[in-house]
């Protein structure tokens, strides 16, 4: 099931970061929080298998 996430995620948005060889740094979570939604999944264990962030722009668009 997708979920919205929150900033108490970003810890384990850094595990995926890593797994995956993103370059995300905690700082970076914290700036597209502050700028729109973020959304994933997780698998049984808790673990967050996917995200995207949603970030609005005033003229109506959008960046994913």
């Amino acid at each position: 099931m997708i979920e919205r996430f929150s900033e108490k995620d970003i810890k384990d948005l850094l595990v995926l970061s890593k797994l995956e060889k993103w370059d995300y740094s905690e700082a970076d979570l914290h700036t597209i929080f502050s700028s729109g939604d973020v959304f994933g999944h997780r698998n049984e264990k808790g673990n967050i298998l996917s995200s995207v962030a949603v970030i609005l722009y005033k003229n109506q668009s959008a960046f994913i």
